[in-house]
């Protein structure tokens, strides 16, 4: 349900950020196979999709009498690579944006796809909790992937860049203007996420885990507006 809610909200945010909302029916009536504009419209539908059925046959499952394992957990498996498009291509997305040298990274599509499992594992938590195995596997879902998005941004900023642009950009996140937001939230509230997770890693429902689960919501859009803004700081030319 929550895949569905959230997907549903990605859908009409995008379509509200094109400023024409008949512009995403030109994407599906007159796709350009060559845009990952087109491409990562089909991988929110695909992902809207199989999150939707899953939902569905939960439904089915709870008020019937219905065998739906087998086909629970086919949709089970789909959604791991729909949910990895629908994460990811924006890295793709942004690979075509030329002249924003910060977002032609390299490391962008397993930091996406990392920051995907962080905060979804937060956003899960607080329902896994009521399993002690399920909210095991959540919270070090959660720790792990915090751990790796500290790891992966200090790489990814700390290192030298591959154009002037993009080491521009990146001196304005690590000591430029975004410096603050940058430590303090991107890469400090991650840290304080995992340390708030730490005591429920074996499935123990402590109450940090819920202020971890949260705190990573706040690490992300940091994190994204951060990001985003840098790289469009940096005049074109």
């Amino acid at each position: 349900a929550l895949a569905v809610v959230m997907t549903a909200a990605t859908g009409v945010l995008l379509v509200w950020d094109l400023k024409r909302p008949e512009r995403f029916y030109f994407i599906l009536t007159r796709p350009n196979p060559r845009s990952w504009l087109f491409w990562g419209a089909l991988a929110l539908a695909a992902f809207a999709g199989v999150a939707g059925l899953w939902l569905v046959a939960g439904l089915v499952g709870a008020l019937s009498s219905y065998d739906v394992g087998p086909a629970s957990t086919l949709l089970a498996y789909a959604a791991l690579p729909t949910g990895a498009l629908a994460a990811g291509y924006t890295a793709f997305l942004f690979g075509q944006a030329e002249g924003r040298d910060l977002w032609q990274s390299r490391l962008l599509l397993p930091l996406l796809l990392v920051q995907a499992l962080m905060v979804g594992a937060g956003a899960l938590v607080l329902a896994g909790l009521y399993d002690a195995e399920a909210g095991a596997f959540l919270v070090r879902a959660l720790v792990a992937a915090a751990a790796l998005h500290v790891v992966l941004l200090l790489v990814e900023f700390l290192r030298p860049q591959h154009s002037a642009q993009a080491t521009a950009a990146a001196r304005l996140v690590v000591r430029g203007r975004y410096a603050a937001p940058f430590w303090w939230v991107a890469i400090g509230g991650a840290v304080f996420a995992i340390a708030l997770a730490a005591p429920s890693w074996d499935g123990t429902p402590w109450a940090t885990v819920v202020l971890a689960g949260i705190a990573v919501q706040g690490v992300l859009l940091t994190y994204e507006s951060v990001f985003v803004r840098a790289g469009q700081d940096i005049p074109l030319s």
